[in-house]
């Protein structure tokens, strides 16, 4: 019972405390923290679309678009014009 097993070990401090270590030298590396998730969700559900057309209605360049617009595309498909572009669902981000 490999699950007892890894519980049990858990409930030794010294096991514990080198679990948390690992876990907080992998976070810090990989740069990940609740206010980084929250800041990608927040570039992602208050996109405004607009902002990704000059005022002629052509696509912007994005190597100039502001980091925001960058994070929320998923894909963009170009064929001589725009043929799709998709953005990021913002289902569940805000309520």
């Amino acid at each position: 019972m490999p699950g007892f097993q890894a519980s049990r070990l858990l409930t030794k401090a010294n096991v514990e405390a080198a679990v948390t270590e690992g876990t907080t030298k992998q976070l810090a590396q990989a740069n990940l923290s609740a206010a980084r998730t929250l800041e990608e969700f927040r570039r992602i559900g208050y996109l405004d679309v607009g902002d990704i057309f000059d005022d002629d209605g052509n696509l912007k360049n994005v190597k100039t678009c502001p980091p925001e617009i960058r994070a929320a595309l998923a894909s963009v498909e170009v064929v001589r014009r725009i043929s799709r572009l998709v953005i990021r669902p913002r289902n569940g981000f805000i309520k």
